[in-house]
């Protein structure tokens, strides 16, 4: 199977199950066999153009999923608890309080494929008994015990350091992470607008944490980011390693994302508080020099 056909076969296989919808259901909506469409979802056939946008409108997926790879409807995250009503299935682990999107994710996944390869990336999958198809949507949700399972997957492979982190945040640069959300953040001409943005669309990646953008001038603002309630229930918010871990790639994160607009003047982010520390939230001030 080629690239493209297993592009296509992916995207399929996840907005049908995401749909909630048979095989045998689709086929009669785009009027062609249940084999035929069994042959699309396994790279041998691809959809003829009526055909494709036909299932887009059947899924409700954008269009352009075909092109990009990755089915994004920049909807914002909410919460979620209980079974997936949809056809995917995730363990028990990751179900409960799931407010974590693919697309927060994404650099990490991205990042394993491209150090460790696409062979253990889906070695790292069948371990913890989750599909491929799951991850080309950008808006399944899982809870925070599956970006733990992350860390403990980089810790194993002893790579938790900055130089790491600092590599898989830098894939926030990079156009496919953020989806449609990219656009938004792509029109934003200083790296104070550029976080600006990223803050008020921060629900299109997560629902586990408040984040809001206060004093800002055209040189300076501070970000703050409270953890809600939900995450208390979670036993590895405990780990101080990994708490470590997170605001570690939380500041890498912001540095990146001020780089996607070319702009003369110097960063500084500096992390005036945490939650981990007992404080109620994180705060994080970021200038531009004069």
């Amino acid at each position: 199977m080629n690239a493209v056909n297993q592009r296509i076969s992916l995207i399929i296989r996840s907005a049908r199950k995401f749909k909630g919808i048979t095989q045998q259901e689709l086929a009669k909506a785009l009027k062609c066999s249940q084999s035929a469409l069994s042959k699309m979802e396994n790279g041998v056939l691809i959809p003829s153009a009526p055909q494709w946008f036909d299932f887009c409108d059947i899924t409700d997926i954008p269009v352009q999923s075909l092109v990009l790879g990755f089915i994004d409807r920049k909807v914002n995250a909410e919460v979620q608890n209980g079974k997936i009503s949809n056809g995917h299935n995730i363990p028990t682990r990751y179900l409960h309080d799931r407010g974590m999107k693919v697309k927060y994710i994404n650099p990490f996944i991205q990042y394993i494929k491209n150090e460790f390869g696409e062979k253990d990336f889906k070695e790292f999958l069948k371990k913890k008994k989750l599909s491929q198809d799951f991850f080309v949507d950008f808006d399944n949700q899982v809870s925070l015990n599956f970006f733990y399972d992350i860390y403990k997957y980089f810790e194993e492979k002893e790579a938790t350091g900055d130089d790491v982190l600092k590599d898989v945040a830098a894939l926030s640069k990079n156009k496919n992470i953020h989806g449609q959300t990219y656009e938004t953040l792509a029109k934003s001409k200083t790296p104070i607008d550029v976080l600006s943005a990223y803050c008020a669309n921060y629900r299109n990646y997560q629902a586990d944490f408040f984040v809001q953008v206060k004093d800002k001038t055209d040189d300076s603002l501070n970000i703050t980011i409270k953890p809600k309630l939900h995450l208390r229930r979670f036993k590895v918010f405990k780990d101080e390693k990994f708490q470590e871990f997170c605001m570690k790639y939380v500041i890498f994160t912001i540095e990146a994302l001020t780089e996607l607009c070319k702009y003369p003047k110097d960063v500084t982010i500096e992390r005036k508080q945490s939650f981990f520390e007992g404080h109620e939230f994180s705060r994080f001030n970021i200038t531009l020099a004069n």
